[in-house]
């Protein structure tokens, strides 16, 4: 099928743009013809368009024969609607807390609202409209974000990956992580800056601190994950606390305990490295991108109905130039593990190097040792050392 998704914003790095990016470039591997539309363009376009997606800012560039658009905000909705009025819309609610994320209240605006958690189905079933709402779970593409080494079994490394934490609340998770002995670095527009590539940071940590879709992604990395944001705290995700901080989005509001950075600190203390792996596997069952993009596709198709006009017939032009867009990808792709390879191999000559001389001057000290243990002076004192020895005893 011939399928657009529109979105309010394609720069930076939120949840929003990693959810629209991973599930628009699974329609895309599974052979679908995908567009993304945007009036604002940025670094999140530019991955795509990395991903071997075609990324437009005017909806006027879009083809006329497309069967429905994803919409992923009221804004992107409107915006779309006055382009292609005609185009049908599956809408993705991504939360509950701002309106922008409301689909318009309009009769037939969009087909159905699609919602990632429980807590935001709720919202949307109250709308003024009388809109369908199906409920799927964040999807997490598994070749991306996965374990590249186990956790520590003794936590060294905290992440902060949050786009809000700021001011005395990211002060309390500092404290926190000196008292524990940790060292932390924070990845987000209130850090060092937001980034395309999440699971690089993520793969450096033991712990990542985060809320909503950044607590999946860290899941699937094999990373301990501790909720904590601007609005509020929910402590360690486990399989205990699994069900219950999943249906508020794991967004820090299922309790409403407010620790100190003492309390934070001692939970840090009852880190379970076990965590990493049970996360991998809850991940693998609960958040399938296939099923979620199948699904996805198949709202769409009912959407457009009848009046599809590609009816998913496809070319052989159509698919030779996807091919072409997916090898220039993987090209891309295979360049960047080559080069992280390259430094990765580089570092290990260098750790080599150093160990070589640690063992050089280990060797040195022992020679000396033995120097001085062979001595004329260390065997006169001897009796000496021995009555000292003895007087420590009593």
């Amino acid at each position: 099928m011939r399928i657009v998704h529109a979105t309010h914003s394609l720069d930076g790095s939120t949840g929003v743009q990693s959810y629209l990016l991973t599930v628009a470039d699974e329609m895309q591997r599974t052979g679908h013809e995908v567009w993304l539309f945007s009036t604002e363009l940025g670094s999140a376009a530019e991955y795509g368009e990395a991903l071997g997606l075609r990324v437009l800012g005017d909806s006027a560039e879009l083809p006329d024969d497309l069967d429905f658009a994803v919409v992923h905000s009221g804004v992107a909705s409107h915006e779309l609607a006055a382009g292609k009025p005609a185009l049908p819309q599956v809408s993705v609610a991504h939360g509950s807390y701002f309106d922008s994320y409301t689909p318009p209240q309009i009769d037939g605006a969009v087909a159905c609202v699609v919602t990632l958690w429980p807590q935001t189905a709720t919202r949307m079933q109250g709308l003024a409209t009388n809109i369908p709402v199906v409920t799927l779970s964040q999807p997490v593409d598994r070749t991306r974000f996965r374990d590249r080494a186990p956790i520590g079994q003794r936590a060294r490394r905290a992440l902060i990956l949050s786009n809000y934490l700021d001011g005395e609340r990211r002060e309390r998770i500092e404290r926190a992580c000196a008292l524990a002995g940790l060292e932390l670095e924070h990845v987000g527009a209130t850090g060092s800056g937001q980034t395309s590539r999440a699971e690089d940071a993520i793969n450096r940590a033991d712990i990542v601190i985060g809320k909503g879709r950044a607590v999946v992604e860290a899941l699937a990395c094999g990373r301990a994950v501790y909720i904590y944001d601007m609005w509020g705290s929910d402590g360690w995700v486990t399989p205990e606390t699994y069900d219950q901080l999943a249906y508020t989005g794991f967004g820090g509001v299922s309790t409403t305990r407010e620790p100190t950075a003492e309390e934070i600190a001692e939970d840090f203390a009852r880190y379970d490295p076990a965590l990493g792996a049970w996360g991998v596997k809850i991940v693998a069952i609960n958040h399938r991108l296939a099923e979620h993009s199948a699904r996805l596709i198949e709202l769409g198709a009912a959407a457009a109905g009848e009046g599809s006009r590609s009816n998913g017939s496809r070319g052989s032009a159509e698919e030779l130039a996807r091919l072409a867009r997916q090898s220039w990808r993987h090209e891309g792709q295979a360049h960047v593990h080559s080069e992280y390879l390259k430094q990765q191999s580089q570092r290990i000559e260098e750790l080599e190097r150093e160990l070589d001389a640690s063992r050089r001057e280990t060797r040195a000290i022992l020679a000396e040792l033995d120097a001085i243990r062979g001595s004329r002076s260390w065997r006169l004192t001897a009796p000496l050392r021995g009555i000292r020895a003895r007087d420590r005893e009593n």
